[in-house]
């Protein structure tokens, strides 16, 4: 694989040689060499621009996923929080109807419900 890429790499570097004496034999020395000058800088300009356009892209969206994400894990937090509480009040309800029960069923009816009232 580091073959394949330092071969690949000479070869690049090779007919950007070629293309460069071209460019010298074509415009002159001095005219060739600022014109491949430009013209890679203009290239690498692109290259960067597109590449900072992505970037910014990308944080923009992760941004709006890091939002989107915080927003519902507070709502399943809430969630969560409520729906323990909603059964902690159930629990509450039915210890309270055994209450209710036990002493009607102790003393009787009208005796326990009197009882269990004034108790609370």
């Amino acid at each position: 694989l580091v073959d394949a890429i330092s071969i690949h790499r000479n070869r690049e570097h090779g007919k950007e040689a070629v293309k460069l004496a071209l460019e010298k034999w074509e415009r002159g020395d001095q005219k060739g060499l600022l014109h491949e000058a430009i013209t890679e800088w203009h290239k690498l300009a692109v290259v960067r621009g597109r590449k900072a356009a992505m970037m910014s892209n990308f944080l923009v969206s992760w941004e709006m996923e890091a939002e989107v994400g915080l927003l519902h894990t507070c709502h399943a937090a809430w969630r969560r929080l409520a729906q323990a509480n909603a059964r902690q009040q159930a629990k509450e309800r039915g210890r309270e109807a055994v209450q209710v029960a036990l002493a009607k069923w102790e003393r009787g009816n009208v005796e326990g419900l009197l009882q269990e009232i004034l108790r609370t």
